[in-house]
């Protein structure tokens, strides 16, 4: 913050609607057109953005097969990623990501058609036993859910997940770690996701580790903190010295606020 930041004008918003709204549309007295300008690049980000709220019990219906988008909740995973999978190379690669969360393994994914034009996903493990949506896994399903999001968002859109880790196993919340940095990586889509998982926080990368953001109260603050680790006063030597996750588990994080 510059030691003289200037004046601070207060806008006055109806609470009965979106303050981000009412500055884009309304332009309230005391909003600085810089900031009207932010904010209405900032809807736009927010109404091409996808939040996604994953539903297991959603997935395991039968979906027309002409549904495109996958929907907030997953519900139409099994035709989005038919049409996903008509390409070799990527269902392969999907394959791959289930096979190292599934035990067994996963060799294939079928789709079942029936006579109403609908589908449902099957996975075909190791002995041939061809498993459908309705049988699979709270887990299985919401990580088949993030990741059919991720390959299937148009490049450079956000994507917004509360609680990741939700019916994971925690042995398997490395797997969730790496594909969340690689198809990121590879895809150029920005992921921004809540966790109360410490074991999450363990296995990101330095970069990604740095960049999380700690919520939390302070008796001397109005409101809600939020700071970067990296910001924090003494993360980097305290996190070398301590593994990240007992930071989080013993409220040295929310301290160091």
């Amino acid at each position: 913050m510059p030691e003289n930041p200037g004046k601070r004008p207060t806008a006055v918003c109806d609470a009965a609607r979106s303050a981000l709204g009412q500055i884009v549309t309304l332009r309230l007295d005391g909003v600085h057109d810089r900031v009207a300008r932010d904010c209405a690049r900032l809807a736009i980000t927010m109404r091409s953005s996808l939040f996604l709220d994953i539903s297991p019990a959603r997935m395991r219906s039968y979906q027309a097969l002409q549904a495109r988008d996958l929907g907030e909740q997953g519900e139409n995973i099994s035709p989005v990623l038919r049409r996903y999978c008509q390409d070799s190379d990527k269902k392969a690669d999907l394959i791959d990501w289930l096979s190292e969360l599934c035990g067994p393994a996963i060799t294939d994914i079928r789709f079942d058609e029936n006579a109403q034009q609908e589908v449902m996903l099957q996975v075909v493990e190791t002995n041939g036993m061809p498993i459908t949506a309705r049988s699979l896994s709270d887990g299985t399903l919401r990580f088949l859910g993030v990741l059919a999001a991720l390959i299937t968002a148009p490049e450079g859109s956000m994507v917004l997940i509360e609680e990741i880790e939700n019916g994971l196993h925690p042995t398997r919340i490395h797997l969730l770690v790496e594909l969340l940095e690689q198809v990121t990586r590879d895809r150029g889509i920005q992921v921004l996701a809540t966790t109360h998982s410490p074991w999450l926080l363990q296995h990101l990368c330095d970069e990604s580790l740095g960049n999380a953001v700690v919520f939390g109260r302070v008796p001397e603050e109005e409101g809600t903190i939020a700071r970067r680790l990296k910001d924090l006063k003494d993360f980097e030597a305290v996190a070398d010295r301590t593994a990240v996750d007992r930071l989080f588990s013993t409220g040295w994080l929310e301290r160091a606020l």
